[in-house]
């Protein structure tokens, strides 16, 4: 019976780049590792035709990282960011 469990691995595309890092079944074969870069590359694609985020967007983006980096750090029981003192 085969492994159960996935490993990280890097996905490199024909020049030998890392172009992702993907969590794989140890029975990967080449076909697999084949379709795994198409994919990889048409969803690169896909990114790079769509049009930069507005400001708005961008910021709206910038904000839900934020709380999630939050919420992440207190998950973890890490104290909250010291405030420089100039903004006291």
């Amino acid at each position: 019976m085969a492994e159960l469990g996935h490993r990280c691995e890097a996905v490199t595309d024909a020049d030998g780049t890392v172009i992702a890092r993907a969590r794989v079944s140890p029975d990967i074969g080449d076909e697999g590792r084949r379709a795994l870069r198409d994919v990889i590359a048409a969803a690169v694609r896909l990114h790079e035709s769509l049009p930069p985020p507005s400001p708005e967007e961008a910021a709206r983006v910038e904000a839900v990282r934020a709380r999630n980096r939050e919420r992440n750090r207190r998950l973890r029981g890490e104290p909250p960011p010291k405030t420089p003192d100039f903004l006291s």
